[in-house]
């Protein structure tokens, strides 16, 4: 859990922020202070407003620990290193397709309504863009889901029909 203090009294301002289910590896403040991003061994950055201490967006995802975090200087976009291997680069900008989806560690891709979308193989897990990578930096080969095209439905049968 996250908590600001204030450094002359001592005295908790904010927090505790919770969210996280693992340790918390990595915080850092955006260039305004107005939220913080947070990496933790839960595979996840999240962020937080300074002034609430709501959770206001995340979960992001790597498929290992996310072990530093920083925003960009203009505040639209966060970067990411997690033990996956991968620097990601996250766009904080509204209206992205399909946001809502995240990476189950068994490989399947699911709303976050619970509907699966589609499975990814084990050896592309760590490399599959989010909608809201804007880049990946790897060792191997980032792939790009086109959920544009993809054809989503409640069931599987309705997709082929």
């Amino acid at each position: 859990m996250i908590r600001i203090f204030n450094p002359h009294s001592g005295q908790c301002m904010v927090g505790p922020m919770q969210g996280h289910t693992e340790s918390i590896l990595s915080i850092a403040y955006s260039p305004d202070g107005s939220y913080i991003v947070s990496g933790s061994a839960d595979r996840t950055l999240r962020i937080w407003s300074t002034s609430t201490g709501q959770y206001v967006a995340g979960p992001f995802q790597h498929t290992d620990w996310v072990s530093s975090v920083a925003y960009s200087p203009h505040n639209n976009c966060i970067i990411s290193g997690s033990f996956d291997g991968t620097i990601r680069v996250w766009t904080l900008q509204p209206g992205v397709a399909f946001e809502d989806w995240h990476q189950k560690e068994d490989g399947w891709v699911e709303t976050s309504n619970g509907d699966s979308i589609c499975w990814i193989p084990p050896w592309a897990r760590h490399v599959v863009y989010h909608p809201r990578n804007l880049q990946i930096i790897s060792l191997h080969h980032p792939y790009k889901l086109g959920l544009h095209i993809f054809p989503y439905a409640k069931s599987w049968i309705q997709c082929w029909i």
